[in-house]
């Protein structure tokens, strides 16, 4: 692939250093610009916890127009204000802005239940719980979590900018009111973008916030037209899975966390139903989505 210059608004974001990571592990001849999401020149030197400081350059129609590839990885705000500054430019987009012409890139969530209905195709139907990780609402997110788990062991007032609820050792089916966006909306994108990849999906969806730092996790319900002895067959030989078949140690969301593709385990058949099985899988979304985005961007150069 011949040498060409890519750019990363939010280069600091959880989404941008996960695209550098993979940027360097494929050994991509791409040199790399890392942009403030900033129009005001909003830029300068960062540190994030245990990393190397990075310098972001400011976020000018200028710097946008030198990228032959721009990914979107700050905030949708930020996003909207690079399409804004630089409307001819080819975009990859991490946030949910574009919704039509350069790709958006489905949610993480979508690509995993999509993989999932793929495997599942003489199902009847699916019912499927997501647990989503605090790192899918980026720094914020991640801190937010940290800070309510401190204070509520310390007994002090909970910060809660990102979720306005507790979300620390709690589950949440909805984040308060006041929160910048709705759990519900989140779960509307997760859908809208699995009908995209299967418009004849017969899924069920519930989206539900954890009390994680990474990576989702998906129990699934599915019901076949007749019994089925095992499901294990239906999930081996695909280079997008790591199954974990049972006698194994099962998935979790902390071992998924940088780690490729999709793992799937603790096949359960239902009590009560022989046609009916309990299927759990744990993907890391940040590697999803950076993945994803890489490969757009391949097509794209």
């Amino acid at each position: 692939m011949k040498n060409t210059t890519v750019a990363i608004v939010g280069g600091a974001s959880l989404l941008g250093r996960e695209l550098q990571e993979l940027i360097r592990d494929q050994k991509l001849k791409w040199t790399v610009r890392l942009l403030s999401g900033e129009a005001d020149g909003g830029a300068g030197t960062i540190t994030a916890s245990g990393e190397d400081a990075t310098y972001l350059e400011p976020m000018t129609s200028e710097s946008l127009a030198e990228a032959e590839v721009t990914f979107l990885a700050g905030t949708r705000e930020s996003s909207a204000e690079a399409l804004r500054l630089d409307p001819a430019g080819q975009f990859i987009d991490l946030t949910g802005v574009i919704k039509e012409d350069t790709p958006p890139l489905v949610h993480p969530a979508a690509t995993a239940l999509a993989l999932l209905l793929e495997k599942l195709k003489y199902s009847e139907y699916v019912i499927a719980t997501v647990f989503e990780p605090a790192s899918e609402r980026g720094h914020a997110g991640i801190a937010e979590l940290q800070k309510q788990s401190s204070s509520l062991l310390s007994f002090q007032p909970l910060p809660k900018d990102v979720f306005d609820a507790q979300a620390a050792f709690n589950l949440l089916a909805e984040y308060g009111e006041d929160a910048p966006v709705a759990l519900a909306a989140i779960e509307d994108r997760i859908y809208n973008d699995l009908m995209t990849l299967r418009p004849d999906a017969n899924l069920s969806l519930r989206l539900i916030q954890a009390p994680v730092f990474h990576a989702y996790a998906v129990l699934a319900f599915v019901r076949f037209p007749s019994a089925v002895d095992s499901i294990e067959s239906l999930f081996q030989n695909d280079a997008r899975i790591d199954l974990r078949a049972n006698g194994t140690e099962a998935p979790t969301n902390a071992g998924a966390a940088q780690q490729d593709g999709f793992q799937f385990g603790s096949f359960r058949k239902d009590r009560r139903d022989p046609r009916a099985w309990w299927i759990w899988m744990t993907f890391d979304n940040l590697r999803v989505s950076a993945a994803a985005a890489i490969e757009a961007a391949k097509e794209l150069l």
